[in-house]
């Protein structure tokens, strides 16, 4: 993670945006705002992670109604909601952490190799937790996460995404 976003919210014990740990620190569902001195301000909700489809570092997860975070999947039309950027790995249900809701995210995990414009719309990706630029295989959109910049190549699929409390909603695009 290239950002370094600190938390600004009033109150002590608030452990770092990449931090991860097997004791829960945090009620789950908390979001507090954080701030980075190039990208401003940001907000992540805590979360725990996930025994099947387990985020790793930079993936798009599905934010799930006990709170949990796993990978965005292709083409699951049958999930729907909350959509964060893990900054740490989240690789199982006692491990708890924070995803990105809001702001800019410099490390996300990118599906597909080229260039996108600013603003162009983010899809799910092909590859579990990956997303991309254009629809592929599956073209479920995802409201409220976009292109901020994306420059990829084959050693480092890696973009700049600006988040605004993205939904999953399993609508093509």
């Amino acid at each position: 993670m290239a950002s370094s976003y600190q938390f600004i919210e009033p109150g002590a014990g608030f452990p770092g945006v990449s931090a991860t740990g097997t004791v829960q620190l945090m009620r789950l569902g908390l979001v507090a705002g954080a701030h980075d001195a190039s990208f401003g301000y940001a907000e992540f909700m805590y979360v725990r992670g996930a025994a099947a489809s387990a985020p790793t570092a930079g993936d798009g997860c599905l934010v799930v109604g006990s709170f949990g975070a796993q990978q965005l999947v292709s083409g699951n039309t049958g999930s729907r909601g909350p959509v964060g950027l893990a900054p740490a790995a989240l690789s199982n249900t006692n491990v708890f952490g924070w995803v990105q809701v809001m702001g800019v995210a410099d490390y996300v995990n990118m599906g597909t190799q080229g260039t996108g414009a600013v603003a162009l719309p983010i899809v799910v990706g092909t590859t579990a937790g990956r997303l991309q630029t254009t629809a592929g295989a599956t073209g479920f959109l995802i409201n409220g996460l976009y292109i901020s910049q994306y420059s990829t190549t084959a050693n480092s699929n890696s973009g700049v995404l600006f988040a605004y409390w993205p939904v999953y909603d399993a609508r093509n695009q």
